[in-house]
């Protein structure tokens, strides 16, 4: 009888072992109608058949490595990359130290590009953090030097459709002091965003919502200085937006050895206040101030220094605070700038200095309007009131307020039939 390869008497019989000449392919045995069959092999990763085969390409999950391969024991190995400086698996990898070769900058670093860079001697690494609205064409931003008539450093616009997205702009600043300006083409800040400016140490220099109009620029020049003091508002009352507009609340700043006194500087970053007050003690109570008193309802940023010999240290982080009121103000101040699509108000000269004031609204479509305008202080006090009639697209008035409206913070509301539009408007 012949067997599976036709040999009378063979021993190549159904269920004995065979080769198929199939790689992919074990425990091959004759089945019963002599076809050479076996199960298939396991890959590298234990797949039946996969393709994880010695010699093809693997991941060893190390980034030191390059060039990985499955090796003839199902080992996944690779050599190693060369660093910033040419040396497989060297320590020269991106944000690891470096020397530029240059006596004039400091803090080298290997960058992403693998270039060495440093920044000038006498300098820091600030950041500033942006969240964007849907119009991030319309944000831009500057650092001016301290006279406010150089620009240092700028950025944006940005892209459209981003609202939520941070932006991170790092760049280094000699340490001396400067003025932050952010700007917003449509004269409605950044809706639901905002900024914050922050040291080389992540420090806030800066903080800021974005409910400003055009241009959100601290009052009074000078915005910042660097380096930063360690000085600030103890833990427990840095950004306390529940604070009540009460006599009877204190902030307070905290203990500096050697110190004779404390200078709190509270401020809106959107240039509507800006005070400083001496305290010989750790804490300040804010609304017993009655030149130029603190304005209720307003995030305001407070930093702290102290007097230590006769001389003040640098001021320090910024902490956010808020005096609310419990009047409503603070609803009025967070109405929307524009609830018409296509409708654009725009009021000048702000700040004003006691001069005429010049609205203008359009985009109202050819209809007949009938216009309130309301001013009220910070406090909710009515300042001004008037009603008018308009027809057209186009509302342009001018309002003269005399010139005993007291120095602060104003809220210029236009109600034209069933919408309100509002500005802030600073009377200096």
């Amino acid at each position: 009888m012949d067997d599976c390869l036709g040999v009378p008497g063979g021993s190549a019989l159904p269920g004995t072992a065979c080769d198929d000449g199939d790689p992919n392919t074990t425990g091959e045995t004759w089945d019963a109608n002599c076809n050479c069959t076996g199960g298939l092999v396991d890959d590298c990763l234990g797949v039946p058949g996969g393709s994880a085969l010695p010699g093809t390409a693997c991941d060893d999950g190390d980034p030191n490595t390059t060039g990985e391969t499955w090796d003839a024991n199902c080992n996944c190995t690779g050599g190693l990359v060369d660093d910033c400086l040419g040396v497989p698996g060297g320590s020269a990898l991106p944000g690891t130290t470096c020397d530029d070769g240059d006596i004039n900058t400091v803090g080298d670093t290997w960058d992403a590009n693998c270039n060495c860079v440093g920044i000038p001697a006498g300098s820091e690494l600030v950041t500033l953090e942006i969240t964007l609205d849907d119009q991030g064409s319309e944000t831009t931003w500057e650092i001016r030097d301290e006279t406010g008539t150089q620009v240092i450093q700028s950025g944006g616009p940005y892209a459209d459709g981003q609202g939520g997205t941070v932006i991170t702009e790092t760049f280094p600043l000699v340490q001396t002091c400067y003025e932050l300006v952010v700007l917003d083409a449509g004269g409605n800040g950044i809706a639901d965003g905002g900024y914050t400016l922050y040291d080389s140490q992540s420090r806030r220099i800066i903080t800021a919502n974005g409910l400003f109009g055009s241009v959100s620029q601290t009052a009074n020049g000078t915005d910042f200085c660097l380096p930063l003091s360690s000085q600030s508002l103890i833990s427990s009352w840095c950004d306390r937006t529940d604070l009540v507009y009460a006599n009877s609340t204190q902030i307070y700043a905290s203990a500096q050895p050697g110190a004779s006194g404390y200078q709190f500087w509270m401020f809106d970053p959107h240039g509507t206040y800006s005070r400083r007050v001496f305290s010989t003690t750790q804490s300040l109570r804010p609304t017993v101030l009655v030149t130029n008193p603190v304005p209720a309802d307003l995030d305001l940023n407070v930093r702290v220094r102290a007097l230590v010999g006769g001389n003040y240290t640098a001021f320090g982080q910024a902490c956010v605070i808020r005096l609310n009121s419990g009047i409503g103000v603070a609803q009025m101040r967070d109405v929307v700038f524009n609830e018409g699509a296509a409708t654009n108000f725009v009021l000048w000269p702000n700040p004003n200095r006691g001069e005429v004031i010049y609205l203008k609204l359009d985009g109202l479509g050819e209809e007949m309007q009938n216009i309130t305008i309301d001013i009220h202080d910070m406090f909710g006090k009515r300042v001004f009131a008037q009603e008018l009639d308009n027809r057209g697209d186009v509302f342009n008035h001018t309002i003269d307020l005399g010139s005993d409206l007291a120095p602060g913070l104003y809220l210029v509301n236009l109600r034209v039939n069933d919408m309100l539009f509002t500005q802030r408007m600073v009377r200096q």
